[in-house]
C-alpha cells in the first residue's frame, strides 16, 4: 500500500507491505488527542459574543460605466500582458472590479532601435465578443540600402558600392479592434482559436534625415487575423511545452486614407518538441511574409533573426530554432527582494532572408545569419506571485561579425503560460 505521509519537511511518498499481521482494526469509541493541541485550545479566550452591527449599507444599482477604471499598480517597465513581455519603459495599470476592463498608460522603449513610443490600450471583455482599443505615438528609426556608381574620366563605372542608410520618423497609430476567443481546452491539451478584426488609422511624418521618395501622411489599414494554438499542458519544471504548435495569420490592406499603402500578408508557426533529457526543449519557428506596395509598404509583422534591425523589404523569410535546458535549481532566498528557483541556458541560430529595393529600382537578396545564448534566472521579486524572467541574451552576427548583448526580462501573467 502507497500512501502520503505529512511531516515537517512537506509530504513523502510512504509504501508498506498488505500484511494481515500487522494491521489492527480500529475502534470508532477511541478518539486520538493531542496533548499540544489541547493545551494551547485550553489557553484561548471565550468567543465573543455576537453583537448587532452598528452600521448599515445601502444596496443600489451598480454602474458598469462608472466603474471601467480601476488604477491599482505602476511599473518602471513597459509590461505587455497579452505577449507576456517586460521591456524598459514605464507602465500604469487598471482592472476593474468585474474584470471585464483591462485599462493600460505609458511609455515603450525600443533598445534594439533605441527609439520609444507613449501608448494607451484599453480592452473590455463585458460583451461579446471582446472589443478593443489602442493608441500609440512617438519616434521609430528603418534603414534602407543605397547604391553609389564611381565613374572615371571617361565615364566609365569603375565600382558601386552598397550603403546602409538609417533614418528616422513619427508614428500615430489608433486602433480599434474586434475579436472572438474561442477556448477549446480538453484534457491535457490547451486550445485556443481566435479570429480578429481590426481597424486602425495611421500617420507618417518624416524627419529630415528621411529620402523625400518614402510616403508621408495618413491611411486606413484593415487587418483580418487568425491565431490558434494547441500546447499539451506544462510540469511545474518544464521551461516550455513538451509538444505544441501555434499558427498566427495575418492580412492587412489600405482601402482608404490619402495615399493608398499596398498590402501586407504575413504567417507565422511555432513547434515545441521535447528534448534529449527531462525538461529540455526545441523549439522551431518559421515566418515569411509578402508586401504588394509600389513604393513602400507597412511594418514588418514577424520576427527577426535576434540581434538585428529592421530593413524596408518586400519580401521576408526568417527561421529561429532554440533549445533550452535548466541548469540547476539553487532555491536561494535573498530576503524580501527576490526568491530565484531556477537558472536555465537557451541556445539559438536563427536565419533570414529579404528581398531588398534599392534606391535604382532593382532589388537584391539579403541573407543574415545570428547565433548565440540566453541566461535566464527564474525568480518571483519582493515576494511578487507573479513569476518573472530576468537574465542576458548574447547575439553573435554572422554578417559582420558583430556581437550583440541585450538585457531580457519577462512575466508570467496566466496560470500556465501562452507561447506565442
Amino acid at each position: 500500500m502507497v500512501y502520503s505521509d505529512y511531516s515537517s519537511n512537506g509530504f513523502n511518498i510512504v509504501q508498506i507491505p498488505l500484511e494481515r499481521e500487522i494491521m489492527r482494526e480500529s475502534d470508532p469509541s477511541v478518539t486520538y488527542e493531542n496533548p499540544l493541541a489541547k493545551k494551547i485550545a485550553q489557553q484561548e479566550m471565550k468567543i465573543i459574543p455576537q453583537v448587532t452591527d452598528s452600521f448599515h449599507y445601502s444596496s443600489k444599482k451598480y454602474s458598469k460605466v462608472g466603474h471601467l477604471f480601476n488604477f491599482h499598480s505602476w511599473a518602471p517597465f513597459r509590461i505587455d500582458t497579452e505577449n507576456e513581455e517586460v521591456r524598459p519603459g514605464v507602465s500604469l495599470l487598471s482592472q476593474n472590479l468585474l474584470s471585464t476592463a483591462v485599462t493600460q498608460l505609458g511609455y515603450d522603449y525600443s533598445s534594439v532601435n533605441k527609439t520609444g513610443k507613449w501608448f494607451v490600450k484599453f480592452d473590455y471583455s463585458g460583451l461579446y465578443p471582446v472589443l478593443g482599443f489602442s493608441l500609440d505615438y512617438g519616434n521609430e528609426k528603418s534603414h534602407y540600402y543605397k547604391i553609389t556608381q564611381y565613374r572615371n574620366q571617361f565615364g566609365q563605372i569603375t565600382r558601386i558600392d552598397t550603403t546602409s542608410i538609417g533614418f528616422n520618423y513619427q508614428e500615430l497609430n489608433i486602433n480599434g479592434n474586434i475579436k472572438i476567443p474561442l477556448d477549446l481546452t480538453h484534457g491535457k491539451y490547451l486550445r485556443f482559436v481566435q479570429p480578429e478584426f481590426q481597424i486602425g488609422y495611421t500617420n507618417y511624418k518624416l524627419a529630415p534625415n528621411a529620402p523625400s521618395s518614402l510616403l508621408h501622411g495618413n491611411f486606413i489599414p484593415f487587418t483580418y487575423r487568425l491565431y490558434a494554438n494547441n500546447y499539451l499542458a506544462l510540469g511545474t519544471r518544464d521551461l516550455q511545452p513538451t509538444f505544441g504548435q501555434a499558427i498566427d495569420i495575418i492580412y492587412r490592406n489600405t482601402p482608404f486614407g490619402d495615399f493608398q499603402y499596398g498590402s501586407i500578408f504575413s504567417s507565422e508557426g511555432t513547434i515545441y518538441l521535447p528534448g534529449f533529457s527531462n525538461h529540455h526543449g526545441i523549439r522551431v519557428y518559421g515566418g515569411y511574409q509578402v508586401k504588394n506596395s509600389a513604393k513602400q509598404s507597412f511594418s514588418d509583422l514577424i520576427e527577426y533573426p535576434r540581434g538585428y534591425q529592421n530593413i524596408i523589404n518586400d519580401n521576408l523569410l526568417t527561421l529561429r530554432s532554440d533549445y533550452v535546458l535548466p541548469l540547476f535549481y539553487p532555491d536561494w532566498s535573498l530576503g524580501e527582494l527576490s526568491y530565484i528557483k531556477r537558472i536555465s541556458l537557451r541556445m539559438f541560430y536563427d536565419h533570414g532572408r529579404a528581398e531588398v529595393p534599392l534606391n535604382n529600382g532593382s532589388r537584391f537578396l539579403y541573407s543574415f545569419n545570428s547565433t548565440g545564448a540566453e541566461l535566464m534566472i527564474n525568480c518571483h521579486f519582493f515576494r511578487f506571485i507573479i513569476p518573472s524572467t530576468i537574465g542576458v541574451r548574447g547575439s553573435y552576427l554572422l554578417e559582420n561579425r558583430n556581437k550583440i548583448f541585450e538585457f531580457v526580462y519577462s512575466m508570467n501573467f496566466n496560470g500556465f503560460r501562452t507561447f506565442k
